[in-house]
Formats: C-alpha cells, structure tokens, sequence
C-alpha cells in the first residue's frame, strides 16, 4: 500500500509518516481553502486553492457573516 497527498504540511506533523507520493509541499503553515477545504464551511466550492493571507491576529478572532 502506498500513501498519497496533495498537500503536506511538515511544519504540522505530529507523528512521523512515510509519504510515498507528494502533490505539493507547504512551507510553514499557511492557511488553505478551496476544492474541498473550508474556512467555517466559506470557500470549499472553489475550483482552486488558495493560500488565504489573515490578518495578523488570531484565526479564532475572526468573524464571518454570511
């Protein structure tokens, strides 16, 4: 059995894996949505991913209407 990922993330691994297939490798821990990935169920319908650039305070400060 092999493993795949689109998007790995080293800076937030908790436990060491063998990933034998990377689709692209994150440097640091940016904030991702779209194709699937959400921030508060917001951006998950996007054709793309994007990087989202937040403001320099906490992601749990943050407030979404809708």
């Amino acid at each position: 059995m092999k493993t795949l990922v689109l998007l790995e993330k080293p800076a937030r691994r908790e436990v060491n894996v063998c990933i034998d297939y990377v689709g692209f490798t994150l440097k640091g821990s940016p904030w991702v949505e779209g194709y699937g990935l959400d921030s508060a169920e917001l951006g998950r319908g996007r054709p793309d991913i994007i990087q989202v650039i937040l403001p320099r305070h906490k992601v749990w400060d943050l407030v979404f209407f809708s």
